[in-house]
């Protein structure tokens, strides 16, 4: 019984949601401009060759790349504290 949260605690947790939600909207926006607004190709060096690509690809791998980074760090800070 004492467990369910108030009805101000889940208004508290809707608000923390709906503005996470919406930053993630904005990131992605400006993500999505930036990689539309630049079309030109580039050469991506790997460890082991290089590759012509399009910039908005370079763009796109980068902004997953940091998501998965962000997520995986977040992920184990939860575990040490939990």
């Amino acid at each position: 019984m004492g467990d369910e949260p108030t009805a101000a605690q889940e208004a508290a947790i809707r608000r923390r949601q709906t503005f996470r939600l919406a930053t993630i909207a904005v990131i992605v926006a400006a993500a999505a401009a930036l990689a539309i607004d630049n079309r030109q190709s580039v050469r991506l060096g790997y460890v082991v060759g290089e590759r012509e690509a399009p910039l908005v690809i370079a763009l796109v791998a980068a902004f997953v790349l940091g998501a998965i980074v962000s997520w995986l760090s977040t992920r184990r800070q939860r575990g040490r504290t939990g």
